[in-house]
């Protein structure tokens, strides 16, 4: 009876062995942090570059959230990234409109975490306005008078009463628009607001999964973008330290693909090794 080589015993691993290496790897960095290096992407860069030269300025940033609780977990931390950076710096306003029902109750989350310990006063710094139903519509009326789109805020506060609004009028008084969609809201921005205000800066916050129907605006329409935890992860780190366990899930994402890959090797190496006579 011949024994069986190396390489034969390696596609006789059972695929459950295989299952519970995997559960174990990606328990790992739950309990012991990898800090697995992460290269910064030119998106990412763009768009953190273009939001700190806006410190000391006075200017006002405009956040159009459309996000699903189905997302969360992917936009979490693009999210928390934009608005901590905002709010890191100085004489920066950020008016936030929501075209979703989930939207406002799942970045209340992230302003009742960092608002307060950042030192930021809502209806001064910032101000997160009532859900419009209905988006092309809310993006066509808010291309025609963003003022009179809205009369109070979420609390339902005069708009005229809050000093975030002091100079807002139409979508020309915003220094960058982020718009956050499955896909960016690339149709919207390049159908209504694009062809009426092409000299404003669009940022786009995606789906990874739908970043297809994003690219083809990409660096026309859209400055740049960002998409995936993965981007999440990078402009953390540029900000010096991730903040909300985006690192972790980069962490397990990273190990649970390199065994992937080492998987995918060596259950081959059987398959050429039989097709080339090999020992």
């Amino acid at each position: 009876m011949t024994s069986e080589s190396w390489y034969e015993k390696v596609g006789r691993i059972p695929r459950k062995g295989i299952l519970v290496v995997t559960l174990i790897i990606m328990i790992i960095p739950l309990f012991f942090s990898l800090n697995l290096p992460i290269a910064i992407t030119e998106p990412t860069r763009i768009v953190f570059e273009d939001l700190a030269s806006l410190e000391g300025t006075g200017s006002e940033v405009l956040l159009i959230s459309r996000t699903f609780s189905p997302h969360w977990g992917e936009f979490q931390h693009i999210y928390w990234a934009i608005i901590q950076h905002i709010f890191k710096m100085e004489d920066v306003k950020l008016i936030v409109c929501y075209l979703s029902p989930d939207s406002p109750a799942l970045l209340g989350r992230i302003f009742s975490a960092i608002s307060n310990p950042l030192n930021k006063q809502y209806g001064v710094d910032y101000v997160n306005m009532p859900f419009l139903p209905q988006a092309s519509a809310a993006f066509a009326s808010m291309a025609d008078d963003f003022r009179g789109t809205y009369q109070t805020d979420q609390l339902g506060t005069p708009i005229d009463e809050l000093p975030v609004w002091d100079g807002v009028n139409t979508l020309d008084d915003f220094e960058i628009i982020i718009t956050a969609d499955v896909t960016g809201g690339a149709r919207l921005v390049s159908t209504i607001w694009y062809p009426r205000f092409p000299e404003l800066t669009y940022y786009g916050l995606v789906l990874s999964g739908a970043f297809m129907g994003f690219a083809p605006y990409l660096g026309t329409v859209f400055k740049s973008g960002l998409w995936g935890a993965r981007h999440g992860a990078e402009y953390q780190i540029l900000m010096e330290g991730p903040s909300s366990g985006v690192g972790v899930q980069m962490d397990v994402l990273s190990v649970v693909t390199i065994f992937c890959v080492v998987c995918i090797i060596l259950g081959n190496i059987p398959i050429i090794a039989k097709k080339f006579g090999g020992k």
